[in-house]
Formats: structure tokens, C-alpha cells, sequence
């Protein structure tokens, strides 16, 4: 199908973030066409202080029904080190809690993730996962970058045809 367009990008360690898929997302070729598991992320996402990032993660089928949770992620493997930051449920597809919200996408197996206000402290490993009630819940990493600085079109012009020479005044 078809991606969304590109969108604004970030100096600086954003940079490594921007992809082809949309804005400060990267999801390499090797993950795409296979999966790692029943629930696949971008590796990472960054966007700046105050303002805010979408994280898409897909599942396979036979979960579309199961709930899906953003947590950040814990010091032993697999674990969330605050609790869950969102879930949905079975009766609810789409769930604010705070600055997360997720809504997922059932028919096409996506839920995305939203983080608003972002805060240089949000920086750091969240796992987007599906609740199965195993002994541990089908996860992916996704590691959320902060970077301060201001958005920059991604596309620009400049990257693809030589700007002119400014015209200065000669020296005498």
C-alpha cells in the first residue's frame, strides 16, 4: 500500500531516524519483509521537545482482537519498568491514558502509538506489545528519540540542485 508522505525531519541524531516511510521513522528492509514476531516496530522514532511521535506496529493474524500496550522498557528482559502507559482492550480499540494514545487498526493489523508533549526524560527504550497473558507478552522494541532543535523540511531543495552563488559586492 501506500506510505504516507515525508514529513518534517530533525538535526542532529534524528537524522539516523528519517526514512522513507514518513517522518523520523525507520523500519529496515530486513524487518519488513520478515517478521521477528507477532509484533513488529520501527527500530526508533524521534521528534522534539513539545511535540510529538506516531509509532506504527504491526501484528500477525490472530491478534487482532487481543489488547495492545505501550510501556517503557524495564532493566530484566521483556519487562515494563512503570506499568503499561496505554492499552487497549477487546471492547476498545482506540484509548487515551495521559500523553499516549493508541489506536489500533484491527483490519489492517497496525496500532499506532502517539506520544504528545514530549519531554527530553521520555528519551530511552518503550516496547509496543500485544497482552496475551503469556508468561511474556509478544513485544518489539522501539527506542524514542528527543532531540532539540527545530523541524526542517525534509525534502529540500537545496540537497538536489545547486543553490546560486549569493551576489556580494567586490573588495577594493
Amino acid at each position: 500500500g501506500a506510505w504516507p508522505p515525508l514529513g518534517p525531519a530533525l538535526p542532529g541524531p534524528c537524522r539516523v531516524c528519517q526514512g522513507p516511510r514518513g517522518p523520523c521513522l525507520s523500519l529496515s528492509l530486513s524487518r519488513a519483509g520478515c517478521w521477528g514476531g507477532p509484533v513488529t516496530g520501527p527500530r526508533s522514532v524521534c521528534g522534539p521537545p513539545g511535540g510529538s511521535v506516531a509509532v506504527r506496529c504491526w501484528y500477525q493474524t490472530g491478534y487482532e482482537e487481543d489488547p495492545k500496550f505501550w510501556c517503557r522498557a524495564g532493566e530484566v528482559l521483556r519487562s515494563c519498568s512503570e506499568g503499561h502507559l496505554a492499552e487497549t482492550s477487546r471492547a476498545e480499540a482506540e484509548v487515551k491514558w495521559g500523553r499516549v494514545s493508541i489506536r489500533d487498526n484491527r483490519t489492517q493489523r497496525v496500532f499506532t502509538v502517539t506520544v504528545e508533549n514530549l519531554t527530553l526524560a521520555d528519551a530511552g527504550d518503550y516496547y509496543c506489545g500485544i497482552g496475551k497473558d503469556w508468561s511474556f507478552d509478544p513485544t518489539d522494541t522501539v527506542t524514542l528519540i528527543v532531540s532539540p532543535g527545530k523541524s526542517r523540511p525534509l525534502l529540500d531543495p537545496g540537497q538536489f540542485w545547486p543553490r546560486s552563488a549569493p551576489v556580494t559586492a567586490g573588495s577594493n
